[in-house]
């Protein structure tokens, strides 16, 4: 590979929009972040009721609260995901 096949490869990769982000900026990307607002929202709404509760449930359903907070977080966030980090 001479040096000018190997700037014009480096340079279609650089080009390259990641799967990730053309999904993130399509009419999909949006309601996929959209729906992750509503499932954070189910997740402070669980953990209201963990707060009602005693015991192990309580603890349960905190945990519970907080996997699903942090997944629709992420949802809601994938424009904000890096990749190359």
């Amino acid at each position: 590979m001479n040096r000018r096949q190997l700037r014009t490869l480096i340079l279609e990769e650089y080009k390259k929009v990641s799967e990730l982000k053309q999904f993130a900026s399509s009419k999909g990307g949006s309601r996929f972040a959209r729906e992750g607002s509503k499932i954070q929202s189910a997740g402070a709404s669980i953990r209201a009721l963990a707060s009602e509760q005693t015991g192990a449930m309580s603890e349960t359903l905190h945990n519970v609260s907080e996997f699903v907070e942090k997944l629709g977080y992420s949802m809601a966030g994938i424009n904000d995901l890096d990749e190359d980090a």
